[in-house]
């Protein structure tokens, strides 16, 4: 018994099937039950933005024949959808990173001056996008709130190091050595 299960187990190299390259035809698939509606993808040309190519897709439906309209899916879906929320989310991080940055420090002035320091980042990136020819897509807008990030990170880093200069000048107990504190020599 046990040798005949093994005999059904293994087959000689001649049985196992050839694997070669073939074509298939690309299959539409029908929303719907009608056959109407057609599956398409796509990407941007070099250059453009995802939503310029999504313009233009639409555009050229609009010109077909036979009623055809467009239905997005996925991040295509997500992106009209998400295109006009981005100033208002902007907008509430800017509120929140400030009042994080008031508990923390328990200034309200402090904050301000990180905030500030955000605005000179934001336009050397879109000074420099605009410069190269990049398209403003997603990887942009990521690469964006990095810079946002970045910013204010090195704003922070220069205002507890500001902070602690004062601090360490105003133990000193002579007159010139705040002069000296100042400069942040290591302690």
């Amino acid at each position: 018994m046990v040798l005949g299960l093994w005999s059904m187990l293994t087959l000689p190299v001649s049985q196992y099937p050839d694997v070669a390259p073939t074509t298939v035809r690309i299959s539409a698939t029908y929303h719907g039950a009608t056959p109407k509606a057609v599956e398409n993808s796509g990407a941007p040309a070099d250059g453009y933005s995802s939503g310029a190519a999504m313009a233009v897709m639409e555009e050229l439906v609009s010109q077909l024949d036979g009623g055809y309209g467009v239905a997005w899916t996925g991040l295509s879906y997500e992106e009209p959808q998400s295109g006009t929320q981005a100033p208002y989310l902007y907008a509430v991080s800017m509120i929140i990173v400030f009042l994080a940055l008031a508990a923390l420090y328990e200034s309200w002035a402090i904050p301000f001056s990180v905030m500030l320091a955000v605005p000179v980042g934001v336009l050397d990136a879109l000074l420099a996008a605009w410069l190269f020819g990049q398209a403003n897509d997603v990887y942009f807008k990521v690469g964006l709130l990095t810079t946002i990030g970045l910013a204010a990170r090195n704003a922070i880093l220069m205002l507890s190091s500001q902070k602690s200069c004062a601090a360490k000048a105003a133990r000193s107990p002579k007159p010139l050595s705040k002069l000296h504190a100042c400069a942040c020599a290591p302690s």
